[in-house]
């Protein structure tokens, strides 16, 4: 099992020599009437360690310039995340989803592409607010990041969002001031947008993370968010996908003195103070994992996850923040995509071993 899984790592980590593309996009430069670059490429290696395997797997990862474009004139099919320009289609707001890699999903987008209202006040750009689907992960590390882009860089800016955003992006637009107005229509014409280059899914890239971060520091600074819970489990307990018998595991970590969390039921703000002190962090991989970016630095971060789902994101995301971060590979059980409860106490019990005597000795 750990061979199948350490191979599948491998598959999924190797090196990458340009930000990947959907579509070969055409060059929204031609059509622009503003160009802004602010940082150069960026080049990192990461090392990769599965806890329970003598394995080790090293990967580089290339990040292109964050870059934005001003495009005028253009039609935005909210439904399918297109934009085109004469016909043809010039960004993909939901890469993820292979919306342009699907020929239907064009054609259908396409013929929608009819009767249009504008929007936009005339001389100022607009931003459309993605949803990416509701997912937390994504929403945080891809998406939070451009918003707070274009406030530093377009004063005028107009926000629009289509009428799914979820929850906790509503509640975190509201704590930057930004109500964007809902577009109901499925298509509409645009006199300029805002489009910042996408990066590869799921991996932050640096100057974006450090502006995510940076908005943590300022929203905490000053406010009392000390709970005193610097040993936390992040359940899936809730969740479609989760741990065979995880209660089981709950009831082993809280009688060694973590709280279990149910991160479906904080908002941004508590998720900020719940995770203010954590020093030790266990999660299962999924979107949860991603509130390790609230933990202090040389936070431990122990990530269950399974051969069968699993990739390498949030270990990314732990070495660009300073935190360090074990991946435990459980094997597969019936009706669980993270193993079972059982195998998890095992190999937990043998790092949190090791972590506290290091702890009592210093």
């Amino acid at each position: 099992m750990f061979r199948r899984f350490v191979s599948k790592v491998l598959r999924l980590t190797r090196p990458t020599s340009q930000t990947l593309k959907y579509l070969p996009l055409f060059d929204p430069q031609l059509d622009c009437t503003d160009r802004l670059s602010v940082t150069d490429n960026f080049v990192k290696a990461f090392q990769f360690e599965i806890h329970g395997t003598t394995e080790q797997i090293e990967i580089g990862h290339y990040w292109n310039p964050r870059t934005s474009y001003i495009l005028e004139d253009c039609v935005l099919n909210t439904k399918f995340g297109l934009i085109f320009k004469n016909g043809k289609i010039l960004a993909d707001f939901n890469p993820r989803d292979g919306s342009a890699q699907d020929s239907a999903v064009i054609n259908r987008a396409r013929s929608t592409s009819v009767k249009l209202n504008r929007i936009g006040a005339p001389n100022h750009s607009v931003y459309f607010i993605n949803s990416l689907g509701g997912n937390y992960a994504h929403w945080i590390i891809e998406e939070l990041p451009k918003i707070m882009f274009v406030i530093e860089n377009y004063p005028n800016v107009q926000f629009f969002s289509g009428n799914d955003l979820p929850d906790f992006s509503l509640e975190i637009l509201s704590i930057l001031s930004i109500f964007p107005t809902v577009i109901n229509e499925h298509v509409v014409s645009i006199e300029k947008i805002i489009l910042i280059d996408s990066v590869d899914v799921l991996w932050p890239h640096p100057v974006d993370l450090d502006r995510v971060v940076s908005l943590i520091k300022r929203l905490t600074s000053g406010a009392d968010l000390n709970q005193k819970h610097p040993l936390i489990y992040i359940s899936r307990k809730k969740s479609s996908r989760s741990l065979a018998d995880e209660s089981k595991l709950e009831n082993y970590l809280i009688a060694k003195g973590f709280d279990v969390l149910y991160a479906e039921d904080l908002d941004f703000y508590e998720k900020m103070r719940q995770f203010s002190e954590c020093e030790i962090l266990i999660a299962p991989f999924g979107a949860g994992l991603t509130n390790l970016i609230f933990t202090p630095s040389k936070s431990l971060i122990i990530e269950l996850a399974n051969s069968s789902y699993w990739g390498p994101y949030y270990q990314v995301l732990s070495q660009l923040t300073d935190h360090r971060h074990v991946t435990i590979g459980l094997q597969a059980v019936p009706n669980s995509d993270f193993g079972s409860a059982s195998e998890a106490i095992e190999k937990i019990s043998q790092i949190l071993d090791v972590e506290f005597k290091e702890r009592s000795s210093k």
